[in-house]
């Protein structure tokens, strides 16, 4: 599908690993991870230059030049057994480094949220939708939009979640 799309920029959560490597990226990109390999961000093209801003546990963020100012890209992932509010913490701490930038946050936290797409509320989605409104952060999602997990034994879910800040201009999403 890349081949197909030539995305810039791919990230990637809860990614396939055999022998402590993340599977199916190619060795030309370069690749990103936390320090747990939930989590990456993938740079296909050579030519795009990147700062690395943070490497945490459950989130990798880097830097890229964008016009008119950079642009902060973190990928975070949460398990559904893991207290949210690590991973919550670790965005906190790198948005704080970042004030007034433009960031786009791509996250599988697994919380349930109307907002975005579920039927109900749970709790790990009340404090996701908390944090995202402490951090003036919007929710890039759209209520309308298909399911972006699916198992045969459930009913689609949408754990994937893209906050951003500021307010991004609606026709690049």
């Amino acid at each position: 599908m890349a081949a197909k799309l030539q995305p810039d920029i791919i990230a990637i959560q809860e990614p396939y690993q055999n022998n402590d490597r993340i599977k199916g990226i190619p060795s030309s990109w370069s690749l990103f991870c936390s320090t747990s390999r939930k989590t990456a961000i993938a740079i296909p093209k050579p030519t795009i230059k990147i700062a690395i801003i943070a490497i945490k546990i459950n989130t990798i963020a880097i830097k890229i030049q964008t016009t008119p100012q950079p642009t902060t890209i973190i990928s975070a992932y949460s398990s559904p057994a893991s207290n949210i509010q690590e991973t919550l913490q670790e965005l906190q701490e790198i948005i704080n480094t970042l004030p007034r930038e433009q960031i786009i946050i791509t996250a599988d936290l697994n919380g349930h949220n109307n907002l975005w797409g579920y039927e109900h509320n749970d709790l790990r989605g009340n404090q996701i939708l908390d944090f995202a409104l402490g951090c003036s952060l919007y929710i890039i999602n759209k209520q309308d939009a298909p399911p972006t997990f699916s198992h045969m034994r459930k009913k689609g879910g949408w754990p994937d979640l893209t906050p951003a800040q500021p307010k991004p201009d609606r026709h690049h999403f």
